[in-house]
């Protein structure tokens, strides 16, 4: 869902888990040049993760890639990065949901081919957190109406 650079050669690393929910972890040496991790934490990638408590986030230990991903178009890249900032943004942390689980891994693995199926996946992602009204949205601006209405912006 997201990455940051930290220091000269650590990550931390934004992901979402089937059995966890909402991951932040760090991923230490993950930018040097030897890193076993280097190649393995793709944006949007379907991963394998092996992580363990640490102080303020999870450590990641190791990672393998099950699904790489490669937008070739630039809509359908765009509105991925869209998305999972939207995504990241209204999932609050640490709670299993395997409803939203099984949505986030059917969006990534399908790709958003065009805007409308972007509006679409936000008003889902909406309505699995029960804050989409009978009327639904059909529109950036009623989806920000939404957010604002729920104090999310």
């Amino acid at each position: 869902m997201g990455a940051r650079d930290v220091g000269e050669a650590d990550r931390t690393v934004v992901f979402y888990t089937k059995d966890f929910g909402k991951i932040i972890a760090l991923a230490k040496g993950v930018r040097l040049e030897k890193s076993k991790l280097k190649g393995h934490l793709g944006f949007l990638e379907h991963c394998r993760c092996m992580i363990t408590p640490a102080r303020e986030w999870y450590r990641l230990l190791d990672a393998e890639i099950i699904r790489e991903f490669h937008y070739k178009d630039y809509v359908r890249f765009r509105n991925m990065v869209l998305f999972a900032s939207f995504a990241s943004n209204l999932i609050a942390g640490e709670e299993k949901d395997a409803k939203l689980w099984e949505f986030l891994k059917a969006t990534v693995y399908q790709g958003l081919a065009d805007d409308a199926m972007l509006i679409a996946s936000k008003e889902t992602l909406l309505n699995i957190f029960g804050m989409m009204p009978e009327s639904g949205a059909r529109s950036e601006e009623a989806i920000a109406d939404i957010l604002e209405a729920n104090h999310m912006v």
